[in-house]
């Protein structure tokens, strides 16, 4: 079929395209960027909070479609199930939970869903348990704006185990459900403004990719920092993944549980080489950073932008 007459770019509706492309590998980056830096906490057993309260404590959770008692979730979202990072101290991969003084062997009889930081039971025990666990949890969230539910709060002082509302179920910021809560400090990823320009006869486009850090934390010390480290990443290249690729494989690191799947790659592995059994895609170079003004929504509520220009070499075929 002649080339006038069809779509130039992608060869099948259902690929993902360069923006859904970037979208993702951007937030894996941020993840890994962020904790390779040494932005996590490790809980251990017995971990007290800054100002009282037990960290390795475990609440009961009334999730939708569960019997109760078979949720149980910690006081911060988001463990860390990353190994293999840049620092002394590695982030502790969670092997199990207690029930009383009992120990129990994650999946035999439970799984771990680290993205909501919670241990999920195959059937439920009593809410009067004393559930205990040691996990790691991030300091910093990365979150791709477009799939921030437009029902998720913003929750305040989340590393304050000290309140009395987070033993108690339906109380205090802890009341919504994990998934719908959004702790800080966080990162909110948003693209926004792009553009195209030719490269060579033949050789495909540059495509121009504005990207919005949102930086959202509780104080402005916290957003200029967490800002600084992101405007310090002008003129860096990074590799993008083919998620695509990814998903055929079925070797996404997280399952649709939240759990660690077998063979779980971390961001430097999935931008390996295809020959080197990873799934890269394509570079991707930041350039023009602006750091915009705070907007101070309150005195607990800081939000700083930072804007990057990326480019990346898309193909013509």
């Amino acid at each position: 079929m002649s080339s006038a007459t069809t779509f130039k770019g992608f060869n099948n509706i259902g690929d993902s395209s360069p923006t859904e492309l970037i979208k993702t590998s951007l937030v894996y980056w941020l993840n890994h960027g962020f904790v390779d830096k040494g932005a996590y906490f490790n809980v251990n057993i017995p971990t007290s909070g800054e100002y009282g309260g037990s960290e390795h404590q475990l609440r009961p959770v009334q999730e939708p479609g569960m019997t109760d008692g078979r949720v149980w979730e910690s006081f911060r979202s988001d463990w860390v199930w990353e190994s293999g990072l840049s620092q002394p101290t590695q982030p502790i991969r969670v092997s199990g939970a207690f029930v009383g003084n009992t120990f129990h062997v994650a999946g035999d009889d439970h799984y771990v869903d680290y993205v909501n930081g919670q241990i999920v039971f195959d059937t439920a025990i009593a809410t009067t348990s004393v559930v205990t666990a040691e996990y790691s949890f991030r300091w910093i969230h990365a979150y791709d704006g477009s799939e921030i539910p437009w029902f998720r709060e913003t929750q305040f002082s989340s590393q304050r185990i000290d309140t009395d509302t987070f033993l108690n179920g339906g109380s205090g910021d802890l009341s919504t459900l994990s998934r719908t809560r959004m702790q800080l400090p966080a990162v909110v990823m948003e693209l926004v403004d792009a553009t195209m320009s030719p490269r060579q006869l033949g050789l495909g486009q540059w495509l121009h990719q504005d990207v919005i850090f949102h930086v959202i934390a509780e104080d402005g010390n916290t957003a200029d920092k967490i800002a600084d480290y992101l405007s310090q990443q002008n003129d860096k290249t990074i590799y993008l993944f083919n998620s695509d690729l990814v998903a055929d494989s079925g070797t996404f690191p997280l399952d649709y549980r939240g759990s660690v799947a077998s063979g779980a790659k971390t961001y430097p592995q999935l931008v390996e080489a295809v020959e080197d059994g990873g799934f890269r895609w394509r570079k991707l170079r930041f350039s023009d950073v602006r750091k915009q003004r705070t907007n101070v929504v309150n005195q607990n509520l800081h939000i700083k932008p930072v804007r990057f220009t990326t480019e990346v070499a898309l193909t013509s075929n």
